[in-house]
């Protein structure tokens, strides 16, 4: 393998576990293990808890944490479209 290919696949960056995707997911669970919730109550409740407002995440970051929690069978969705911690 070539320098220049293995560079690309080895990026030199690291990203936390908090800021990672997967790290979302969790701060999502954890706050939906609270009762349910919409997107958009989400967003503002994840937004709440950060320090600094600027290190809130986005929500389509939000979004994409769902999806991966909804893949995983881990959340689902209740009559009125709401997102819950799966049974």
């Amino acid at each position: 393998m070539s320098l220049k290919i293995q560079a690309a696949l080895l990026p030199q960056k690291h990203i936390s576990f908090s800021g990672s995707l997967v790290g979302l997911a969790g701060k999502v669970r954890s706050v939906l293990a609270k009762g349910p919730r919409t997107i958009e109550a989400l967003a503002a409740e994840l937004a709440e808890g950060e320090a600094q407002p600027n290190s809130a995440p986005s929500v389509e970051h939000i979004v994409l944490a769902a999806t991966l929690l909804y893949a995983i069978r881990q959340v689902s969705f209740d009559d009125r479209g709401w997102l819950v911690v799966a049974s």
